[in-house]
């Protein structure tokens, strides 16, 4: 599927061989991260992700090899996660 949006989009040479780098980041289904480090989760790196980080834009990214953009970012985010494990905002 990535290889067909990506083949029909044109961005890259060779769109087979883009789709299996993707499936190769992919699968494992496992966000690595590096202990003691600041989390990022973007387009062209991974370790981590904090719990506001713009997930979809990424992935979208990465499926179509061009930027996507929905609108959705941390100031979306209009309770903030607590500090404290389990991170769940305290009810107003």
């Amino acid at each position: 599927m990535i290889a067909g949006v990506v083949g029909a989009n044109g961005t890259a040479d060779d769109p087979r061989a883009y789709a299996e780098k993707v499936a190769h980041r992919f699968l494992p289904n496992l966000l690595p991260y590096t202990v003691g480090t600041p989390a990022a989760f973007g387009f062209a790196e991974w370790n981590g992700r904090s719990l506001t980080d713009n997930a979809s834009d990424v992935m979208f990214s990465i499926a179509s090899n061009t930027p996507i953009r929905l609108g959705i970012g941390k100031e979306s985010v209009s309770s903030k996660p607590s500090k404290i494990f389990p991170y769940v905002p305290v009810a107003s």
